[in-house]
């Protein structure tokens, strides 16, 4: 640890440099790659809590100052970009050869190397803002509160403009997970931000209709990769949802009523690889809001919903936290989950059982892995407990109902 902490300020001071130095795109791009990948691994370098799965405070970081100074250049480099798009834009726009597909082709190229370099930079602000608002010098001098203080004072004036409805879908994205960000790590003092953004993240979840009504617009030409963006902002404002139902109640209380039948609609609409993610997103959200904002049958069924749409498989992230939480509520014997005389056990066997096949295939601590070590544990663990407790004809009913396969990673767990 203090042998990285040694070389961190140069590594980054270095990347800094060559990004701000930078005239070509692709290595302005890979600079910019490179620096969150530096970020990332400081803020991830405390590791995870066994039990929660959240993040340790982090090992190496940089200063406060020294986060100050990287952001001004990393902003610095988006607000350029910015207006390069802004220019390719507005020349294509004027082009007397709109119709020319090879005209198309390149805005789109030139676009997609724009939205590369800026996603990488958002990044590259987000890892500096959390690892700020949580090493333990900076949590003892008030950590997230000056990490608040940053974004305010430098982040704030680029993309505050981009939650815009009239902005490009790919800078909203960019905007909303900035505030995710500053909502879920900033504490107390990001709440001033949920008036402005929650209007902004409820809006989002309807994107999927409105992205087809962009004929009209220059975006219209792209409409294979605005589509996509709306994917990727729709899933990016329902974590933004999420986490203010789970750090600020007492705001997500006044929206829950329009959010709720809004998620409940993404999830049950039809399936494909394009919305998986954002469907898994909303399952979270589900589980989460059914947890702070309902009781009794409304609560129940909304956690009936969740789990039929369990488990997740395309969200390593939020399968984690899910899982977690499925073991939780069984563990307390929540009747949504479990039903009188365990007559849900079906559809809980089930998952488990599907969960233990996929784990079979995956090294401990697999970054893509659905379980944590500490969760599939907890999972054969309860698997035990159901068979001393259930009536043994339910149980092997509930059993039998698995695939070969499943059946097999349930037997070798218990046994192991």
């Amino acid at each position: 640890t203090a042998f990285a902490q040694q070389f961190l300020s140069p590594v980054v001071q270095t990347l800094v440099a060559g990004l701000k130095g930078e005239l070509h795109a692709d290595p302005r791009c890979c600079m910019a790659e490179a620096l969150r990948d530096v970020l990332q691994a400081c803020f991830e370098s405390g590791g995870k809590d066994e039990t929660s799965g959240s993040q340790l405070a982090p090992l190496v970081a940089l200063s406060s100052q020294e986060c100050s100074s990287a952001m001004v250049v990393v902003l610095e480099v988006a607000t350029a970009s910015v207006q390069r798009r802004s220019e390719k834009m507005a020349a294509f726009s004027a082009s007397e050869e709109l119709e020319a597909e090879e005209d198309q082709e390149r805005l789109e190229e030139e676009l997609e190397e724009e939205d590369e370099l800026m996603t990488n930079l958002v990044d590259c602000l987000g890892y500096m803002l959390k690892t700020l608002a949580t090493t333990p010098a900076a949590a003892a001098s008030g950590g997230a509160a000056s990490s608040v203080a940053l974004f305010d004072s430098l982040v704030l004036p680029l993309f505050a403009q981009f939650l815009g409805p009239d902005q490009p879908s790919s800078l909203r994205h960019n905007a909303v997970c900035l505030f995710d960000d500053m909502l879920e790590f900033g504490g107390a003092a990001a709440h001033k931000y949920i008036p402005a953004v929650l209007p902004v993240l409820v809006a989002a979840l309807d994107d999927d209709e409105e992205s087809f009504l962009q004929q009209a617009s220059v975006y219209g030409l792209m409409q294979i990769a605005k589509n996509d963006e709306e994917s990727f902002l729709q899933q990016a404002s329902v974590y933004g949802l999420m986490q203010i139902a789970k750090n600020a109640p007492q705001h997500f209380s006044a929206v829950h009523a329009t959010v709720t039948p809004k998620l409940i609609a993404l999830v049950q609409r039809p399936k494909d690889d394009d919305n998986e993610l954002v469907t898994e997103n909303c399952v979270s959200a589900l589980g989460t809001i059914a947890s702070v904002a309902f009781a009794g049958e409304q609560q129940a069924q909304l956690l009936q919903l969740w789990l039929a749409n369990l488990p997740l498989t395309a969200d390593e992230v939020e399968a984690k936290v899910v899982h977690r939480q499925l073991c939780d509520l069984i563990e307390q014997g929540h009747p949504a989950i479990v039903g009188d005389g365990f007559q849900r056990l079906p559809a809980v066997l089930g998952v488990f059982g599907r969960l233990l096949e996929a784990a079979e295939g995956e090294a401990p601590g697999c970054p893509e892995a659905l379980l944590d070590a500490r969760t599939r544990d907890r999972i054969v663990a309860l698997t035990k407990q159901i068979q001393q407790q259930v009536p043994a004809a339910q149980v092997q009913g509930a059993f039998e109902a698995l695939s070969a396969e499943q059946q097999g990673a349930v037997q070798r767990a218990l046994s192991a």
